[in-house]
């Protein structure tokens, strides 16, 4: 039954994310803060995106199934619809937070902003921090923690009234 059911989610997600080209599990799923990330792979594998930092890159061994889990539930909330926020010109570049899956035939990326210097909001979806607050405690670390909350403050911000 758990085969079954597995196998129905690694259809259900493909199809949603990838169209018919594509009929495999996502291989990770990556979350970075600037440089430094984790990412969940059912191999231990990681990105790799920054060479120099490559220890700043830390690894968690999931589930295939929970990785499918995860990524479906981030495809189905519109991750894979998402534009990228339009930054206005700015002198220092803004904290990036970018979530990263990874599937044997292509990649998807999509990155946000901790700045005030940008139109339509810049921070990450509260829809996409529900679902990354709602990962099994064993997948836990410090750097998904970090995603989720400095995002929440942006929203927070926004929330409140400014004063003059």
């Amino acid at each position: 039954m758990r085969l079954v059911l597995a196998f129905i989610l690694v259809s259900v997600a493909v199809s949603c994310t990838t169209g018919s080209s594509a009929r495999t599990a996502p291989l990770r799923i990556g979350l970075f803060v600037g440089v430094d990330g984790v990412t969940y792979s059912s191999d231990g594998s990681k990105f790799g995106l920054y060479g120099k930092y490559a220890d700043r890159e830390l690894v968690r061994k999931v589930p295939a199934e929970e990785l499918v889990r995860l990524v479906s539930r981030l495809t189905e909330a519109g991750l894979l619809n998402e534009k990228p926020p339009r930054l206005d010109v700015m002198k220092i570049p803004p904290q990036t937070y970018e979530v990263r899956i990874q599937w044997a035939d292509h990649e998807y990326h999509c990155r946000w902003y901790h700045s005030h210097h940008c139109v339509g909001g810049c921070h990450v979806p509260s829809k996409y921090l529900d679902i990354l607050d709602d990962v099994p405690v064993s997948w836990r670390a410090d750097l998904p923690r970090k995603f989720v909350d400095q995002n929440r403050e942006l929203i927070d911000e926004e929330k409140t009234p400014k004063r003059n």
